[in-house]
């Protein structure tokens, strides 16, 4: 589970999940871009300080 705070999210979110529709409508592979951001490490919330 990747876990964000704030408005990053909904971008985020949003590019993955339209990345990942338009390739399974194709029939293809998810775009490079959302497969880097699919590999970022998760910030778990417990490690989070300030």
């Amino acid at each position: 589970m990747i876990d964000f705070d704030g408005d990053l999210v909904v971008g985020w979110r949003d590019d993955v999940d339209l990345g990942v529709a338009a390739a399974r409508r194709e029939g293809g592979e998810s775009p490079a871009h959302v497969l880097e951001l699919l590999d970022r490490p998760a910030i778990a919330r417990a490690d989070r300080s300030g």
